[in-house]
């Protein structure tokens, strides 16, 4: 007869897992060789399993183990970094900070994150981050007020966003540099 799985259950205990990463309690067998070889016979405990202990450890978020292969990091000098940098000003006719510009070959993505309408205090302005895999700019304000130009500068963001993309989408086309390289 099949035994019924409380899927509930199943599911909790594997966000658990998730959660809190995996610990191995097993004695590996180089240790057991080990014990094998002393000449007093010793009294192990095997600790307790838990569930899920026979799990693998997880992997890595795939930030913090960036392929240096796979992502191109943009700065002032670049052609694209200035072109962008130009461009945003030119259109949103205020002052543009371009803190972090990558390229993720591999995701064929584009992250681009920014400073605008920067206030007199510190922090304060308009940060924007716009990703080619988005469907739209995400923006926070801090001290500045919302007005009339604030209103227009992010209207013409939006604006710059989606010829953003379309170059983007060209250049992952046809630039060479941008291509995902053959194995």
């Amino acid at each position: 007869m099949k035994e019924n799985i409380n899927e509930h259950d199943k599911t909790k205990e594997m966000m658990d897992i998730i959660r809190s990463g995996f610990k191995s309690k097993l004695i590996t067998e180089a240790e057991e060789e080990i014990n094998s070889l002393t000449s007093e016979p010793q009294m192990t405990e095997q600790p307790t399993l838990e569930p899920g202990d026979d799990l693998p450890e997880p992997e890595l978020n795939s930030e913090d183990s960036e392929d240096e292969s796979d992502v191109i990091n943009l700065t002032r000098g670049d052609i694209d970094f200035n072109h962008a940098l130009e461009t945003l000003t030119q259109q949103l006719e205020t002052s543009v900070d371009i803190t972090n510009y990558k390229v993720y070959i591999i995701d064929r993505n584009v992250i681009m994150e920014g400073v605008l309408l920067e206030g007199e205090t510190e922090g304060s302005g308009v940060t924007f981050k716009m990703s080619y895999k988005g469907s739209s700019v995400d923006i926070s304000t801090n001290g500045i007020p919302n007005d009339k130009r604030l209103d227009d500068v992010l209207t013409r963001l939006d604006g710059y966003y989606l010829n953003w993309k379309k170059e983007w989408g060209d250049k992952f086309l046809k630039d060479s540099e941008y291509q995902v390289p053959n194995n």
